[in-house]
């Protein structure tokens, strides 16, 4: 089956920013540690519980294990809607399972089977990958997720004291020429300071499949238009297809199958066609030419400007929504260093943040004071 265009909740033993504990009541459960192999210790582990409540409310509280790998969490709502999450880390490397209580029970035992580590991913291999190609203005946007298989009964993972003259144990080659890194899954790492770098991760790599998602932007280098990107793939891939939003057709000549499919990710609905699979260091070459824009600004209007107003003694905070209309079947680009919109602010006004919405409707800080829409708009109605 196709890999899921979304985040597969990763291994994690706590959450990120301070939680409370969670909500009481008579239940209590019991975590058993068993170890990789007979013999090794399961004393001493540190054990996190995370609860989920129907309302979206978390809880958290932790302990450590007996010398019998043991700990026991007391004093917890023992309701079936509530979501447990039980997680321990050996060697930096997080174990976990999730888990309810059926009606009725009042204690519940669950066991976390730790498993033996080790940093060789020679077997590592990448099963599936999958493609979603969009346009966002006259930027392609292209979302990948690769299916990675770890057929071993090992975590593959290097520690971090273990990294600096090592090879990381999967890596990602970006195009040289994008000219936006739009951000990876937790586990994947990017060369500090390079926005275009590879990106690569020492794992951890669990037995069996997980995913691995990144996606990027990349424009026309040339004078024709055409956007041309080359991603090489150093595992290669067992499966490949691509997902086409609609209006795109894939290249003359390409030896891409149409499956019929259409996937519906988003309010979008994507064409998907198979690919050939790629031998490892191989590459995949995307070709497109951007749709058609304009950048006739007597088809924009603003429609409707809302503000809220905040203050004490020493400043007045304003947050706008404008609403632009584009009455066109065209979306609207400015032209090099023009802009469709400029917005004036107040003498002495200082410039605070956008959104991320609108930071994608490429809305900028102007060098003269004040904000200029550059686009693309759509068609339409945008808030901003």
């Amino acid at each position: 089956s196709d890999i899921a265009l979304a985040q597969i909740p990763h291994q994690v033993t706590a959450p990120e920013g301070s939680v409370g504990p969670p909500d009481s009541g008579a239940g209590s459960i019991r975590v058993r540690i068993l170890p990789a192999v007979a013999g090794d210790e399961v004393g001493g582990l540190p054990v996190v519980l995370y609860a989920l409540q129907p309302d979206g409310r978390p809880g958290l509280v932790s302990g450590d294990t007996n010398a019998s790998g043991e700990f026991v969490f007391k004093d917890l709502n023992h309701a079936p809607d509530v979501t447990y999450l039980v997680g321990t880390r050996k060697e930096e490397v997080p174990f976990g399972r999730r888990m309810t209580f059926t009606a009725g029970e009042l204690e519940a035992v669950t066991e976390i089977q730790l498993q033996p580590i080790k940093d060789d991913a020679s077997e590592l291999e990448v099963t599936q990958t999958l493609w979603l190609l969009d346009w966002i203005g006259s930027q392609l946007l292209v979302q990948v997720s690769q299916q990675i298989t770890n057929p071993s009964d090992h975590v593959l993972y290097v520690e971090e004291k273990e990294r600096q003259n090592r090879d990381p144990l999967f890596e990602v080659r970006l195009p040289s020429d994008l000219t936006e890194f739009l951000g990876a899954s937790e586990n994947l790492l990017q060369t500090e300071g390079n926005e275009t770098g590879d990106v690569y991760s020492f794992g951890p790599f669990y037995p069996g499949d997980q995913e691995i998602r990144y996606g990027f932007l990349a424009e026309s280098q040339n004078q024709s238009g055409l956007v041309e990107i080359e991603q090489i793939l150093p595992l290669g891939t067992t499966e490949a297809a691509v997902l086409l939003a609609p209006g795109m057709s894939p290249p003359q000549g390409a030896a891409w199958t149409d499956t019929g499919e259409n996937l519906v990710i988003g309010e979008e609905s994507y064409r998907r066609f198979e690919i050939p699979a790629i031998e490892p260091g191989g590459s995949q070459t995307f070709a497109f030419q951007p749709p058609p824009s304009s950048s006739d600004t007597s088809a924009l209007r603003v429609t409707r400007a809302d503000y809220w107003i905040d203050h004490d003694d020493t400043e007045i905070r304003v947050n706008a929504t404008l609403q632009l209309d584009v009455a066109s079947p065209l979306s609207l680009i400015a032209g090099e260093n023009e802009s469709l919109l400029h917005i004036d602010l107040p003498l002495g006004a200082e410039f605070q943040s956008l959104t991320v919405g609108t930071s994608a409707l490429g809305v900028v800080p102007s060098e003269n004071g004040g904000l200029d829409v550059k686009g693309p708009l759509p068609s339409g109605s945008s808030g901003q």
